[in-house]
């Protein structure tokens, strides 16, 4: 017989469903653009105090960490947005959306050298996605490392044409 879960962990898994719910309208879903209704800071504070308490549960929730670090980057707190996605990819190295968007967060941020890093380590985990190689160009590009940045732009461009534009 199955045994039912704790009443910590239901209490956690209600309030990440919750926050998740919340701050669900305001993630991108399409080419980094956020659709749907403005930016309603009340939501997004609320999602965050949800997620802070289910973290308070289950510290190790690197998913919880990763919409907190979306909802942060949404309401403009670039610092928690930093700390968040660096839990998340603490936590789940292997995930190529948490370092995904830790690069782009370090970018944000002004930190070259450590989008560097992040980035070739994602990139180790999809070695030929053109995003991907994109993200690695402008992490170099902002670290200063012009000659690297336009290597691997051009291997962006022959991974992805269609996103020339881009």
């Amino acid at each position: 017989m199955a045994q039912e879960p704790s009443l910590q962990v239901q209490l956690h898994d209600e309030l990440y469903r919750e926050g998740a719910k919340i701050l669900q309208p305001y993630l991108p879903l399409e080419n980094g653009i956020t659709p749907g209704k403005p930016v309603d800071l009340q939501d997004i504070e609320r999602g965050r105090r949800l997620l802070t308490r289910a973290l308070d549960l289950d510290p190790k929730n690197w998913s919880a960490y990763w919409l907190l670090g979306m909802a942060c980057r949404v309401a403009g707190y670039k610092d928690q947005a930093y700390e968040a996605f660096s839990r998340a990819w603490a936590i789940k190295p292997d995930h190529v959306d948490v370092g995904r968007e830790l690069v782009l967060q370090c970018c944000i941020n002004g930190r070259g050298a450590e989008a560097v890093q992040v980035s070739a380590r994602v990139l180790a985990l999809k070695p030929e996605d053109g995003g991907l190689l994109s993200n690695h160009a402008l992490a170099l590009l902002l670290a200063g490392e012009v000659g690297r940045a336009r290597f691997f732009a051009s291997k962006a461009e022959i991974a992805a044409p269609e996103n020339l534009g881009a």
